[in-house]
Formats: structure tokens, C-alpha cells, sequence
């Protein structure tokens, strides 16, 4: 009686062996088809991966080639293209639940967004259908009841970067845009008791749908999270941080030249001012930076007889408001000082017959460094007459002009 008993024990643990082998060996194939699978349905297009690189060992992965294809109803080419994705997964959490994905990185993602005559988009057309596959989804929701229950997954960290976003809107005689696409930082997604792979799928799909939410046919646009490192000598921090920035753009002028952008609103700007203890700045360094740009600029001006011509830019308003200066004066011994940034409204930028866009660009980080600069340098020239340090002033006076 023990002998069957100890020959079928030994089956099962060869089977049970036999199939830890078989996902162990297996594991790439079984990812790229689920990937696959699970990506067409909630999209409602086909989805196709290159290939699948993963080590059990390590929790690390490469995932490479991900193509969505258009909805039906457009073109034959594809939405989106994923050059690669990096997967670190927290190995200790694998047999548990949820499994943990430590990190997702995505590199170079590319959106080509094309609209039809009725200004309907394939980015329009692929969000609906995973909103409403997320609806459907809602209705029957997993659990460990269920016998189709599956594992859960929270990842920690989910960002992209060094995107791109081409806008084909022939349709409405409007040309080709090129733009970039914003930075996306997503944290603890599925949140802490994690949710289903096609839930996971969903809230990243339309977070980054929302991130190429370009409307050419309106032509408003949003750019979210800039940001501008300190330059050389100053530590790793931010100088500047720019919440959101939103362009009207005048639609009719797409084929024109210059281009009208009616206005540009930028949103909760904020500058980290940092002094040296010779009373120099980051603020006076890139602002010089700029400023030698703009000089070397001045001696090859664009125009169309030059072979590099490139399409010019009217900018009608730019305007911020509600902005905020922290200013670090330690080394010169006055300490942090908190200020707001005056509200700062340009017209007609670029002028009647456009410029350039460098130049636009210079033109208005100029008018910003200034407007920081100003209200940063009134803020500590009031601190030091209070205090009678008159040497203090003069440093700044000379700092500020």
C-alpha cells in the first residue's frame, strides 16, 4: 500500500518540478503573450511586442518593441511605439500578494496622434475604448471568491521620459506638428493592497493618454512638470519648477507664417534662488547664459534666404500668476527668505512678423529672470536697510542690476 502511495508522491513532485521548470524556462514568451493579450482587449487594437527579457533570479527585465496599432477607422500605422521598457520586480514578493514591482521605466515612447475630418482622433478612439472596457471591468471586479481570481500587482514607481508626439491633422488642412511629450511620474499604482493586471494596464494607459492630450482642433494644449536643473558650481536641486503651462493656439495660422499662439498661461512657477558669498546668484548665471546666446544669435539671424529657415512664432499673451521665490542667502548670511513672484503679462511677443523659436524663447525666460530677480532683490534690499547693512545693499543692488 505505501509503495503506490510513495510512487504517486514522487509524481506530483516531479510534476510540480516539471512545471516550476517549465514557467522558469518559459517565463519571456508567457509575459509577451499576456502583455499582448491583455493590451489588445482593454485598447480595442492590436498590441505586438518585439521581445521579453526576464531574470526570475534578479526581479530585472527588458521589454522591448511594444506596438499599438491604430483603431480601426485610421490608417494602417501605429499610435503608439515603446522602444523599451525596465522592469525591476521585488523577487521577495513573488509568492505573495500582491507582487511587487519595485520600478517601470519606459524610454523614448512615441505617440503619432492623427485626426479625421470630424476632428476625431485615434487617441480619442482608443481612451473611450479603454474607459470602457474599465466600466465593464468594474461590474465584475476580482476577488479571491472567484474562480478566475488572478494575482494583484502595486507597482512603487512608474515613469517616462524623452517622449514624443507627432500630430497629423491633414485632414482638417492643418499640417504636421511635432511636439514633445511631458514627463509622466506615477507612485504606488494598484495602490497598497495592488489590483488586477488589466486595472494596472488601464490607469497607466490613460495617464498616458491624459499626457498626450493634444487637441489640434481646438488647438489648446497642456505641458506638465518642467523643470530646470541649477547650472555648474550650484548643488543638483531645481532652479526652476513650472506646474503646468497652457497654449491656445490660433489653429488657422498652423500653415502660416508666423504661427499665432493666442496665449500662454503658466500656472504656479516657482524659482530657488541661491547666492554665493560673493553675492553671486544661479539666476545671474543662466540669465547670463542667455544672454550670450542671444548675442551670438544676433550675429545669424534666421531668414528664409538662410538654408536652416525654419517656420516663425507670435506669441499674443504670455502671462503668469500666483508664482512663488525661495531665495537661500545663508552664505551671505542673511538666511532663506520667501517671496512672490510679481505677475508678469507680455503682449505680442515675437513681434507683427514673428521670430524665431529661440528667440521667443529668450525673450521671455529674459522677462521671467527679471521678475524673480526683482521681486527676490526688493525682498532682501528691505531686510537689509531694517538691519542698516548697507553693505548688504550694495551687493544686491549690484546683484540685481
Amino acid at each position: 500500500m505505501k509503495r503506490p502511495l510513495i510512487i504517486g508522491g514522487v509524481v506530483l513532485l516531479l510534476g510540480i518540478v516539471g512545471i516550476g521548470v517549465y514557467l522558469y524556462n518559459n517565463i519571456n514568451p508567457i509575459v509577451k503573450s499576456a502583455i499582448e493579450k491583455n493590451g489588445s482587449a482593454i485598447l480595442g487594437t492590436d498590441v505586438s511586442v518585439g521581445s521579453v527579457s526576464i531574470s526570475l533570479k534578479s526581479g530585472r527585465g527588458t521589454i522591448r518593441d511594444i506596438r499599438v496599432k491604430n483603431p480601426e477607422g485610421f490608417d494602417s500605422g501605429d499610435v503608439f511605439t515603446l522602444d523599451e521598457i525596465t522592469v525591476d520586480i521585488h523577487v521577495a514578493s513573488l509568492n505573495k500578494d500582491p507582487i511587487v514591482i519595485d520600478e517601470i521605466r519606459i524610454a523614448a515612447p512615441n505617440a503619432n496622434v492623427v485626426l479625421d475630418e470630424q476632428g476625431r482622433s485615434n487617441i480619442a478612439v482608443i481612451k473611450a475604448a479603454a474607459d470602457r472596457y474599465q466600466a465593464a471591468s468594474a461590474k465584475h471586479p476580482a476577488g479571491k471568491q472567484d474562480a478566475g481570481y488572478e494575482k494583484r500587482f502595486r507597482i512603487e514607481k512608474f515613469s517616462f521620459e524623452e517622449g514624443h508626439v507627432t500630430a497629423d491633422a491633414t485632414a482638417l488642412g492643418k499640417g504636421t506638428i511635432e511636439a514633445t511629450l511631458p514627463p509622466l511620474h506615477l507612485t504606488e499604482v494598484g495602490g497598497p493592497a495592488g489590483d488586477a493586471p488589466d486595472a494596472i494596464g488601464k490607469t497607466v494607459t490613460r495617464a498616458f493618454l491624459g499626457a498626450v492630450s493634444i487637441s489640434l482642433k481646438s488647438g489648446r494644449g497642456t505641458i506638465r512638470d518642467i523643470r530646470v536643473k541649477n547650472p555648474e558650481g550650484f548643488d543638483s536641486g531645481d532652479v526652476f519648477t513650472l506646474d503646468e503651462i497652457t497654449v491656445d493656439i490660433h489653429v488657422a495660422s498652423l500653415n502660416k507664417d508666423p504661427i499665432v499662439i493666442d496665449e500662454i498661461r503658466i500656472a504656479a512657477p516657482n524659482a530657488n534662488v541661491v547666492l554665493d558669498e560673493q553675492g553671486r546668484s544661479n539666476i545671474a548665471v543662466i540669465k547670463a547664459a542667455a544672454d550670450r546666446y542671444q548675442a551670438a544669435s544676433a550675429k545669424h539671424p534666421a531668414g528664409k534666404q538662410d538654408a536652416g529657415y525654419e517656420k516663425r512664432f507670435r506669441i499674443e499673451k504670455f502671462s503668469f500668476e500666483e508664482g512663488h521665490v525661495t531665495a537661500d542667502a545663508t552664505a551671505l548670511g542673511k538666511g532663506t527668505i520667501e517671496a512672490t513672484l510679481p505677475p508678469l503679462h507680455l503682449t505680442e511677443v515675437g513681434g507683427p512678423a514673428g521670430d524665431a523659436p529661440d528667440a521667443i524663447g529668450k525673450t521671455v525666460t529674459r522677462a521671467f529672470l527679471g521678475a524673480v530677480m526683482g521681486a527676490v532683490g526688493n525682498e532682501l534690499k528691505g531686510k537689509a536697510l531694517e538691519q542698516g547693512e548697507e553693505a548688504a545693499k550694495k551687493i544686491l543692488d549690484k546683484l540685481i542690476n
